[in-house]
């Protein structure tokens, strides 16, 4: 009797779990799930958790209009989600353990737990409003896209398979990837960084640091570069003598108002071959890479922030300091120890100063 009761329990436990609906609020994720006969297998109205749950393939929502993706979490055996280019504010995919790709361009969305999801091999979220992001879990993972959004800080020292790195039109002041010796595509344009080592990264092959606030770049250890955009930094020193400069295709070294000389392989072939350069700067084979940086502990800039007007202190002799913009623009040059920027606009400006010791860049906010 006893085994009669446990056998008619376990039974209607199968049928009860077969027949539970998932719970999809919004109308057209619920209705992009019905129209897809792999999922909605036995082609009714609902979704039911035997469904949900058995799906071993890819969600492709993109374009429909959605607001929440409530129900996700069923499809605990999905390997794809893309759900770019809808309404979303918020994505829970902490119980999609299976996922490989995850995609969600183009949305709204302010924050992602990917620490449960450590098959990802692939993750891409440009357009949003991430202000942070751990990817310390996903030791796997190969593509981080993470365009246009508002991160300040990233560690990638977990990822050691990454080839792919889109980070650009971020707020990040500093970027290690000397554990990503695995990377090819490295874009981190436009945004705050003032120094950057890619000496570990001899298989990068596209490097796009544009609009930031480098002021040394050296590529020499890096022979598979094709492409290489740097322009718009404050560099003073630029090595591109890697032993491959005719394999170039593609290249952007201009709007670096203190870039005089860049170190080739050959003068005569940049010359020839590259031309987006500023009028000032000069190829040749032994520009010194040497960096005379002021010591931090005989020069300071105050107040920061700053509402008016802005003081360098220093013992060494002041040759001039220069005011850069967040996207690399000169706004003021001054000549003196202490400047009025009260017509400068609300936001992060770096300054570069140089004195007869040498140069040092500094950061600071104009309220």
């Amino acid at each position: 009797m006893k085994k009669m009761s446990f056998t008619l329990a376990g039974i209607l436990f199968c049928i009860f779990t077969y027949a539970q609906n998932v719970h999809i609020p919004d109308p057209n994720f619920k209705a992009y799930l019905l129209s897809d006969p792999f999922i909605n297998t036995n082609g009714d109205s609902e979704i039911q958790v035997s469904e949900a749950s058995s799906f071993t393939g890819a969600i492709i929502c993109h374009y429909q209009n959605i607001t929440s993706m409530v129900g996700i979490e069923a499809f605990v055996s999905l390997t794809v989600l893309n759900c770019d280019a809808n309404n979303l504010t918020s994505l829970d995919v902490s119980k999609n353990i299976a996922l490989t790709s995850l995609s969600f361009f183009n949305n709204q969305i302010t924050n992602i737990d990917v620490s449960k999801n450590k098959a990802l091999t692939d993750l891409q979220f440009t357009n949003n409003k991430l202000t942070s992001l751990d990817v310390s879990n996903n030791v796997v993972l190969k593509s981080l896209d993470f365009g246009n959004n508002l991160l300040t800080s990233l560690d990638v020292s977990k990822n050691p398979n990454l080839t792919t790195l889109g980070c650009y039109r971020n707020q990040l002041t500093s970027l290690d990837v000397s554990k990503n010796q695995a990377l090819i595509h490295l874009d981190c344009s436009t945004n705050l960084l003032t120094s950057l080592d890619v000496s570990s990264n001899l298989t990068l092959t596209y490097f796009i640091c544009f609009g930031n606030f480098l002021t040394s770049l050296d590529v020499s250890k890096n022979p598979a570069i094709i492409v290489l955009l740097c322009s718009s930094n404050v560099l003073t020193n630029l090595n591109i003598r890697n032993g491959n400069n005719t394999k170039m295709i593609s290249h952007g070294f201009a709007n670096n108002p203190n870039l005089t000389c860049i170190q080739v392989d050959d003068v005569a072939y940049a010359s020839s071959n590259w031309i987006s350069k500023d009028s000032w700067a000069s190829y040749s084979t032994n520009c010194s890479l040497s960096v005379n940086d002021v010591k931090k502990s005989i020069l300071k800039i105050y107040p920061n922030p700053v509402k008016n007007n802005l003081t360098i202190q220093t013992d060494d002799k002041l040759i001039k300091a220069e005011i850069y913009s967040t996207t690399g623009q000169l706004v003021k040059a001054f000549f003196q120890n202490n400047a009025n920027v009260d017509g400068l606009q609300k936001g992060n400006y770096l300054i570069k100063i140089t004195t007869d010791k040498g140069t040092r860049t500094e950061k600071f906010i104009k309220q």
